[in-house]
């Protein structure tokens, strides 16, 4: 169980770099090409959390 917490714990840190890198670049180039994509992260870290709370 501890070992599953923790990789839970590396892919949130993974994820949480990955939008701020994303949302990063959308600034710089003020493009929205890719604002869908990290929309759509967003909402699947979301739901995996509640799920998550609710197992």
């Amino acid at each position: 169980m501890y070992f599953y917490d923790f990789s839970l714990t590396i892919s949130n840190f993974t994820f949480m770099y990955w939008a701020l890198g994303c949302k990063t670049r959308l600034d710089e180039q003020n493009d929205t090409k890719f604002m869908p994509l990290c929309s759509l992260v967003a909402e699947l870290q979301q739901k995996k959390l509640a799920f998550l709370r609710r197992v």
